[in-house]
């Protein structure tokens, strides 16, 4: 591996020698979702500073250059970019799949065939999912209270969350690996206003071995233990306090996407 890009996301998420095993993979998927923050300040910014109706593709330097600095986390589409793209050049067979949550293509993750088998990286999704998923069994995530359920079927791949005492479908995978147009098509959508939560509503998430907590616009959730409770957080400087100081994220430009959104953050 001789990318400087490479050397320097290695770094990033604290990891100092890589390759392209089953232990690594898993340092990996553990240090992806650490290190970057689920948001979605970075895509209102991005919607706002773009000329209708498109917006402009991934570029993965100035990308990582904002995660190194603090800058900014990403969604799906991020984290599938930059995490697919390291772990091929690190040498793993890794290809990035979409899913459906609110429609065809609206999430996507990463595929990884070793050794004979696939494992699924699903690390922009806003849930603790800090290991590699088998997709030929059923597995579970369990986590500060949340229980999350990923299994087989028919040659697709469903996420169940436990919802209300019971499990319900939330995420439907094609596991085929997904073409550049429908890619771009689905990040398109997501910059579309009205289409999805992804440019219309503040959301932060981030998931360690401390708790899970949550920024829905001004609602505060924290999974810890087995404990939740939610709170109200009030007025725009106590938001970009929060993710200052819960979520570790000093230098993301809250108020620039607070202002964006106006009196509608949620």
């Amino acid at each position: 591996m001789s990318s400087e890009w490479a050397r320097t996301y290695l770094n990033f998420l604290g990891v100092d020698q890589a390759e392209a095993d089953l232990p690594t993979l898993r340092r990996l998927a553990r240090a992806q979702v650490d290190r970057v923050l689920f948001e979605n300040v970075t895509s209102i910014l991005r919607r706002n500073a773009a000329a209708e109706p498109l917006v402009p593709p991934l570029n993965a330097s100035e990308v990582l250059d904002r995660w190194v600095a603090g800058r900014s986390g990403g969604v799906c589409f991020e984290v599938t970019y930059m995490f697919g793209r390291l772990l091929r050049e690190i040498g793993f067979n890794a290809y990035p799949i979409l899913a459906e949550i609110s429609f065809p293509g609206s999430h996507m993750a990463v595929v990884v065939e070793l050794d004979g088998t696939r494992f699924m990286l699903d690390a922009g999704n806003g849930a603790p999912f800090d290991a590699p998923i088998p997709l030929d069994e059923i597995s579970e995530v369990r986590a500060h209270g949340l229980a999350y359920r990923f299994r087989p079927d028919n040659g697709a791949f469903f996420q169940d969350r436990w919802i209300n005492g019971g499990w319900q479908t939330f995420v439907h995978y094609t596991l085929e690996p997904a073409s550049a147009e429908a890619r771009e098509a689905a990040y398109q959508r997501h910059h579309t206003r009205g289409s999805s939560w992804v440019v219309d509503e503040l959301r932060l998430v981030r998931s360690s071995d401390n708790g899970v907590r949550s920024l829905r616009g001004s609602q505060l959730t924290s999974f810890v233990g087995s404990e939740k409770w939610v709170e109200q957080i009030e007025g725009r400087d106590a938001v970009a306090r929060a993710a200052a100081e819960i979520f570790g994220m000093p230098r993301l430009p809250v108020l620039a996407a607070l202002e964006v959104l106006g009196d509608n953050p949620a």
